[in-house]
């Protein structure tokens, strides 16, 4: 069924009804608005340069060092999306759909080095206590497990681990490949060594994505692992070249409300 949604066959009336809807279009308008981002923000890093160069006071100083490097941070962030030719594309899709690379469409971090997080770090649950996302997190589809939490004077030295609202985490050894979205109001957190945050370019695009990347994942890391017993998942500049089919966005919102039905039903047939 899955290999059907992602070949275009589930929504194949659905394209009858919308020949007007074509994911070359909506990659065409978001790479102008990405276009208009990155002009923006050069604007205001010059401006920013030029205030730090004149500025005496120290503060003040500090403050326009800080911007400048949250403006060029926010710069690497403003990617273009290049469809694929289609003579590197896995295998054929409806000509209103477009290839991508998966690392043009999201951002994608593995957790801390093991030794960057320590037993002795730990502390109980509190006001200024922050959480650690563990891999059951992922697997059992839920932010609120987990005992583990570090002090707020830690978590600024792993910052760059947070998760936030509609970041997706994996996990990344043992079970493989189980994926989970951040809830609104999840307690603030980081990941651990054993887990990758995901977060995409449109969250529009979020219900989608998971489908195929947990397929995606989980076909991967078997073939990745031939030949050992244990699981992996491929490394990041391996996975960033993966294609993947992208549809017009209704058409996702289609294919996954038509496999959301089908999935509900099927748990619902089970026999104990």
């Amino acid at each position: 069924m899955l290999k059907l949604a992602l070949e275009g066959s589930l929504s194949k009336l659905y394209r009858r009804s919308s020949p007007t809807l074509c994911a070359f279009d909506e990659i065409n308008t978001y790479n102008e608005a990405i276009k208009e981002k990155r002009k923006n923000l050069e604007k205001e890093l010059k401006k920013c340069e030029k205030e730090f160069k004149l500025e005496k006071d120290k503060e003040q100083k500090a403050f326009f060092k800080s911007q400048i490097q949250i403006l060029k941070k926010e710069l690497t962030k403003c990617k273009e999306i290049t469809p694929l030719n289609l003579s590197e594309a896995p295998f054929e899709i409806p000509s209103t759909w477009a290839w991508v690379k998966l690392g043009d469409i999201c951002e994608m971090k593995k957790g801390p080095f093991g030794s960057a997080i320590t037993k002795d770090m730990f502390i109980p649950n509190g006001n200024n206590a922050v959480k650690i996302y563990e891999q059951k997190n992922a697997i059992q589809k839920s932010e609120t497990l987990g005992e583990y939490y570090i002090s707020l004077e830690h978590f600024e030295k792993l910052k760059q681990f947070e998760v936030f609202e509609n970041d997706i985490i994996v996990s990344c050894a043992g079970t493989i490949g189980e994926i989970f979205r951040i809830p609104k109001n999840a307690p603030k957190g980081i990941i651990n060594q054993a887990l990758m945050k995901i977060k995409l370019v449109n969250e529009e695009w979020i219900p989608y994505f998971m489908i195929f990347f947990d397929f995606l994942i989980k076909q991967k890391s078997q073939e990745n692992s031939k030949g050992s017993a244990i699981k992996n998942i491929p490394p990041l500049d391996i996975l960033k070249n993966f294609s993947i089919p992208l549809p017009p966005l209704k058409e996702q919102e289609h294919i996954t409300q038509i496999l959301d039905t089908l999935f509900t039903l099927k748990k619902g047939l089970r026999v104990d």
